[in-house]
């Protein structure tokens, strides 16, 4: 009798185990297999095990995903579970084939970057070069320099001297990205601030006067020499403080694109607003306003690095937010036709808005400079359609021509991101993306043709669910 129950036992138990074989089941090995050898993660993963720096944002990628990792094996069954470890242990096996497949992959990445240095240094050379010219002009105008032969070879000379220390130079054996992009940066800021520091000081007088009297033609420099010497020296002094800071500041890519951002837009949004309010023409107020206005924004710049990471791509994101924003401000300048200097805070209030749209979008969302361009690069195209569909259309009010583009540059940048935001490593965020809606009604260009304007039907809708 009990040798009746134990054969009825195996039979259950044969039975059991055939049944859970055939079953099919949803959490399979090969799926995730897949996960759990994501190259982002387990690059990821081996760099905190081996202590090596992670960004905010990389720790918080790898927390959910290790989360995600952990519920999905919990789902798998026992011999799915086995199946894993199989594969697991036959790729431990072929580690050493492993080890040279990530050799390879790393001196590919290496030789990648090592091109994109060197494009970069090529890039400055040809900047330096032209730099050259700029301090060979300003040095002729200088020492009123009045032979033709004379100031072009000065100016060819100042230029190809600045092409070979790059070339040369020791100090650019071991160049990062970080030297050249604040070298440009510092030698073109240097000279604009030098230029407007001296007008702070002289007001008009750092322009030069004529005298015509009768046949006699007198010119009078005044302090234009000084404020072009001080443009000069402030522009190499600031170019070689770049170059300094660049090297021995572990700054990231996107805390130096946010210093370049904040010290053009600052002095901008300051010299705009004043200008709005004042309609003051006297070159001494926009001086003082620009000198006081750049430091201001590095320092606005470094307080927001400090609290936010920002990416280069992410800034050059922004910068795309602002053009959009301030082209659809000009549309309603351009619609309303307004004879008043205010009129001009309508560019400057859509450009504000676009900045801080771009600010908040990426205040979690960072992405690469390569997603950036190509986010510039939607626009751009959208941007084109939009003109040429305007073109056909032939309106009569001039702000179209600033709207539609804008509009549609706004679909391309719009569709590309909402791209991003479903990638794997936009997880955590990607609700963020369906939150908005946004579309455009090329239909309303025929029917306001027929419509007054109170009735006109509108020509782009969006949509947002808190």
């Amino acid at each position: 009798m009990r040798i009746k129950y134990i054969i009825i036992a195996l039979c259950l138990f044969w039975t059991t185990q055939l049944f859970s074989q055939q079953t099919p089941t949803l959490f399979k090995a090969s799926s995730f297999s897949e996960a759990y050898f994501n190259p982002v993660y387990q690059e990821l993963k081996q760099r905190k095990a081996n202590n090596q720096f992670l960004s905010d944002k990389e720790n918080k990628w790898l927390e959910l995903y290790q989360s995600y990792i952990d519920d999905y094996f919990n789902l798998l069954n026992q011999n799915q579970q086995t199946l894993f470890h199989e594969k697991r242990t036959a790729i431990e096996f072929n580690k050493d084939a492993i080890i040279s497949n990530e050799t390879e992959k790393t001196e590919a990445f290496t030789t990648e970057k090592n091109e994109r240095d060197t494009e970069l240094l090529l890039g400055h050379i040809l900047f330096s070069g032209v730099s050259g010219i700029v301090y060979g002009v300003q040095m002729n105008y200088i020492f009123d320099i009045e032979s033709y032969t004379s100031s072009a070879g000065l100016t060819m000379l100042l230029s190809g001297g600045s092409m070979l220390i790059p070339v040369f130079s020791p100090r650019y054996d071991h160049i990062n990205a970080n030297s050249l992009w604040l070298r440009a940066h510092g030698k073109t800021m240097g000279g604009l601030y030098g230029y407007f520091f001296s007008a702070a000081l002289f007001g008009d007088n750092i322009f030069e006067t004529y005298d015509y009297s009768g046949y006699d033609y007198i010119e009078n420099r005044n302090k234009k020499p000084f404020a072009l010497t001080m443009s000069l020296l402030s522009s190499v002094s600031l170019g070689h403080l770049g170059f300094y800071l660049g090297n021995n500041k572990s700054w990231t890519d996107g805390r130096i694109a946010t210093y370049q951002y904040y010290s053009y837009a600052l002095p901008a949004l300051s010299t705009g607003l004043y200008y709005s309010f004042t309609e003051s023409s006297d070159i001494r107020d926009y001086g003082m306003l620009i000198s006081a206005s750049v430091p201001l924004g590095y320092y606005a710049a470094h307080q927001l690095a400090n609290k936010i990471e920002y990416t280069r791509g992410d800034m050059t994101a922004i910068i795309n937010n602002s053009v959009i924003g301030g082209m659809v401000g000009a549309s309603v300048l351009a619609y309303g036709d307004f004879n008043s200097s205010k009129a001009l805070l309508w560019p400057i209030a859509g450009g504000v808005l676009g900045s801080f749209t771009g600010h908040y979008t990426y205040k979690s969302f960072h992405i690469s400079r390569q997603e950036g361009r190509r986010l510039n690069y939607a626009t751009i195209g959208g941007g084109l359609i939009g003109l040429g569909v305007t073109f056909l259309a032939d309106p009569e009010e001039g702000g179209t021509y600033f709207l539609v583009p804008a509009l549609f540059g706004a679909i391309g940048y719009g569709s590309l991101l909402k791209y991003y935001y479903k990638q794997p490593r936009f997880t955590s965020i990607s609700k963020y993306g369906d939150n908005i809606d946004f579309s455009i009604h090329p239909e309303s260009f025929i029917i306001n043709k027929h419509l007054p304007a109170y009735a006109q039907a509108p020509l782009f809708s969006m949509r947002i669910r808190l």
